[in-house]
């Protein structure tokens, strides 16, 4: 599997990048008297230093909430700030709280890196502070620089060696383990489970192009902040195209509830199915989980009524349909009387009342009152499913050939979605 990756957690260095960006920030504020901050380019607060009594509503926030309000982000990007390569002014805007400022663009070899701020209400910033300032922020610049080019170089080694545990090779696949585990890598201890992401066109939805790191980064700011809320919790990444392979750990143990948490924010984010493979307590199982994260992914594509979310464990007689490669199966594949009864029925009324009822065990009072049906209804439908079938519901193996056979149409796409039977 040749795929490029991007873990979710940070590794040894990650910080010092952080500091260094902390100690230019407050260099130059006690050297100007004026309080500084960096964000990045999409006005995401870096780094900030001590106030001098000149902040304003609109700092105040950044510094709480770590970012710009909506309002205020439209309003500064509105200035073009983007294609700035030298200090620039942004007016005041009192209706959001914020003061005039000076804008200096964070560069490296012409990449924008973010915006080094001096709030400047009364235009006083002199020639020589606007010097300092850019001279700041080229240094800054080449600290974002070095941070990201770390970054690019784990990600590649960490993306071999998640590539190689989750591949056939059962040599490449210890020695994989063997590195995570001696190298610290944050993901390498503990339980593990692997998600499967898969991005959709949804329609009205803003996707990001699957093609690009706009996804990495939609995924990352999904996923990171459920992960962490688990003891001990971290992501490794794999990305190709518009496909995901996100293997978890924790220090304890991955919940269901938690699993959901996760991939529910992948599926609000970037408008994608998720399959959550099984949760097992070592590395070496990772192979396992993916294999049954990539048969829940294929359950969410195919059912869609399934929901965005499939959980492997909670496939039921589909994980087993699965692995008869559904999409190669014909109507000559199916069980006899399956196929009989679905030539004579056309309207599908009969097959999904025989689905129905023998998801509910064979309890006639609530597969009536889940079909909205009287019970005569009910019986005399099941009676012309025996009929056209040739079957008798009151059989084991008859209902067991029925049962699978209805469920194989769904997953080849005979019939339309259906939810999973009731647990």
């Amino acid at each position: 599997m040749t795929v490029s990756a991007s873990p979710y957690t940070g590794g040894p260095g990650d910080g010092a990048g952080d500091a260094d960006l902390q100690q230019i920030v407050d260099a130059l504020a006690e050297r100007l008297r004026r309080s500084v901050a960096i964000d990045d380019p999409r006005l995401r607060l870096l780094a900030a230093s001590r106030h001098f009594g000149d902040e304003d509503p609109a700092r105040v926030h950044a510094m709480l909430s770590r970012e710009a309000t909506p309002a205020n982000t439209e309003w500064v990007l509105s200035h073009g700030v983007a294609s700035w390569h030298g200090p620039g002014r942004i007016q005041a805007r009192p209706e959001s709280g914020a003061a005039g400022r000076v804008c200096v663009p964070v560069r490296c070899h012409g990449a924008l890196f973010g915006y080094l701020w001096l709030i400047d209400p009364d235009k006083a910033v002199t020639e020589d502070q606007l010097a300092a300032a850019q001279q700041a922020a080229e240094h800054a610049g080449a600290v974002l620089d070095g941070q990201l080019r770390f970054q690019r170089r784990r990600r590649q080694m960490e993306g071999a060696l998640v590539s190689d545990l989750l591949g056939d090779d059962a040599a490449a696949r210890a020695r994989a383990r063997e590195a995570l585990l001696s190298g610290g890598f944050p993901a390498a201890q503990g339980c593990v489970a692997v998600l499967v992401v898969e991005v959709l066109p949804v329609p009205g939805a803003e996707v990001p192009d699957a093609a690009t790191a706009d996804l990495e980064r939609a995924l990352r700011a999904a996923v990171e902040p459920a992960a962490l809320r688990v003891p001990g919790g971290s992501v490794l990444g794999l990305f190709r195209g518009g496909h995901a392979v996100l293997l978890l750990t924790a220090a304890t143990q991955w919940h269901e509830g938690a699993l959901t948490d996760v991939a529910g924010r992948l599926t609000r984010s970037v408008g994608a199915v998720v399959g959550v493979g099984s949760v097992h307590h070592d590395l070496d199982d990772s192979l396992e989980s993916y294999r049954h994260a990539l048969d829940a992914v294929r359950a969410a594509r195919l059912l869609p009524d399934l929901g965005p979310v499939v959980l492997w464990d909670r496939l039921g007689a589909y994980a087993v349909l699965l692995q008869l490669l559904p999409e190669r199966v014909s109507r000559e594949h199916y069980p006899a009387p399956v196929a009989r009864l679905l030539a004579a029925d056309r309207s599908r009324r009969l097959v999904t009342t025989v689905e129905t009822y023998l998801d509910h065990a064979g309890d006639s009072q609530l597969t009536a009152q889940a079909l909205g049906i009287h019970r005569t209804t009910l019986y005399y439908r099941l009676g012309r499913v025996e009929e056209i079938g040739g079957i008798s519901l009151r059989d084991g193996g008859d209902r067991l050939t029925v049962h699978l056979g209805v469920k194989l149409a769904r997953l080849s796409g005979d019939l339309p979605p259906a939810p999973l039977p009731p647990s």
